[in-house]
């Protein structure tokens, strides 16, 4: 993975939530106040930015339970859609329509480090990537939000300082 992030070229792009057309959300729906957070920011975006595709993709430490697995705009993936070497799998569906899409921003909702998101991020075709602020969390975000390991205070801040961004 360090050297996917060493040899990535791409255009870090400061964009506006207003401006955004596409958002891709990654959560670790193994904590449950991450995918309450997901279900809110999803009903709030489809509000506020009618304009805004959403698609949100979280991650099950352990198997991926059958009332969630069909939850209109999420997909789920868990350690199954992953080689020995945690490499997405061809056959995973999920990780595969998440990482064909161009986004305008990726929101990471997680508030630890989680490689198997982290993976996932690095491989994102995206202009800008928000996450949680950390040491390690350096070489995948472009922009970092300081929060005390709350997810809604990550969300909130997140969601504000993407509307006044290029204001």
């Amino acid at each position: 993975m360090a050297k996917t992030l060493q040899n990535e070229n791409r255009e870090v792009e400061a964009i506006n939530i207003n401006q955004a057309r596409k958002l891709g959300l990654l959560f670790d729906a193994t904590h449950a106040e991450q995918l309450e957070q997901a279900r809110q920011l999803k009903n709030e975006f489809k509000s506020k930015y009618p304009n805004l595709e959403f698609i949100a993709l979280g991650w099950y430490q352990k198997e991926i339970p059958k009332t969630v697995e069909k939850e209109a705009g999420f997909s789920f993936f868990n350690k199954s859609d992953y080689s020995f070497f945690y490499k997405p799998k061809e056959s995973s569906k999920s990780i595969k329509n998440f990482l064909t899409n161009k986004y305008d921003i990726v929101l990471d909702l997680t508030m630890d480090f989680n490689f198997p998101i982290k993976r996932i991020i690095v491989e994102t075709d995206a202009k800008l990537r928000v996450g949680v602020f950390s040491k390690y969390n350096e070489p995948f975000f472009d922009l970092f939000i300081n929060t005390r390991k709350n997810v809604k205070e990550f969300a909130q801040q997140a969601i504000y300082y993407l509307g006044v961004l290029n204001k």
